[in-house]
């Protein structure tokens, strides 16, 4: 058993992680605290240098292991809608069970499959691939065999941007008419009215959009944590007051797809104050996560 301990700013969080002794070559521990949290920089630093526009996240005060996000969709069906999310790391990140490659497949998959980062919204929208009840995004459909060894994090929040705008092409996947799990029903569900009554599949969306713009000045699920991203509605001048603020911020008009970043990423990149494409940021230091490791 390794514990996890995280000292953010005032409060200090220990997460237990169960975990076999495994080692790298080099003799250093995959499931240090140490080690742990270097690997969960590195995945946030790699979804910022995306730059994938629209979708905000910072990591909770209380865990590493819960990243906060929201949600701005500007095309599509779901044009308008602002969604709040959560994303959940498994507390055994990075794989720190050690199972090893030549067990069985099934095994072998149902345990990477678990590894895999659990988005939830905190108001489920109407969705194929989101399930009405817990909000929990359906990412199988996308991504059938998590492997962490292969994926990354960013790219389960790309496809999430992605399932907004191009809800259409997320009604064409194989259907397992047989499965009793939640997300396979509410699929089979969404798939059916689309195909007959596109009108009501519409309205579902129109409703969505709607609901979400007022939801979302609703406490979130985490509202003690210090880093959860709360939405206050504000007056006509102060909002003038912001905008001009960042406007005149160095590089803010930019493109960022033409600024030159590093090819690897490390934490004195992110310190750079030549770095535009990061934007604003609460948490301490301007560091992904709230105490520098030492």
């Amino acid at each position: 058993m390794t514990e996890l301990s995280t000292d953010f700013g005032s409060s200090t969080t220990t997460t237990t992680t169960t975990c076999n002794a495994v080692e790298s070559s080099g003799g250093v521990d995959r499931c240090s605290p140490l080690f742990v949290e270097y690997r969960l920089m590195k995945e946030f630093i790699l979804f910022q240098q995306q730059t994938i526009q629209n979708i905000y996240l910072v990591p909770s005060h209380e865990s590493p292991f819960i990243w906060f996000g929201v949600l701005f969709v500007h095309e599509g069906l779901y044009q308008g809608a602002v969604l709040r999310f959560t994303f959940n790391i498994p507390n055994n990140y990075p794989d720190c069970d050690g199972i090893d490659d030549d067990d069985n497949v099934a095994q072998v998959n149902e345990h990477n499959n678990n590894l895999c980062p659990s988005i939830i919204f905190d108001h489920p929208p109407f969705h194929p691939l989101i399930d009405p009840e817990t909000g929990k995004f359906n990412s199988t459909k996308i991504i059938s065999q998590w492997n962490p060894r292969v994926h990354q994090f960013w790219q389960l929040i790309a496809h999430l941007k992605k399932v907004f705008i191009h809800v259409e092409k997320e009604l064409n996947y194989e259907m397992d008419d047989n499965s009793t799990k939640p997300e396979e029903i509410n699929y089979r569900n969404v798939v059916k009215m689309y195909l007959e009554n596109q009108e009501l599949f519409v309205n579902k969306i129109a409703q969505t959009v709607e609901s979400s713009k007022s939801l979302i000045y609703q406490p979130p699920k985490d509202k003690d944590d210090t880093h959860a991203i709360i939405f206050t509605e504000v007056d006509s001048v102060t909002l003038e007051s912001w905008k001009s603020r960042l406007l005149n911020l160095k590089g803010f008009n930019e493109d960022p797809l033409t600024i030159t970043k590093s090819s690897t990423p490390t934490i004195s990149s992110q310190l750079d104050n030549n770095r535009p494409y990061i934007g604003l940021s609460w948490v301490q230091n301007d560091l992904p996560f709230s105490r520098p490791i030492v």
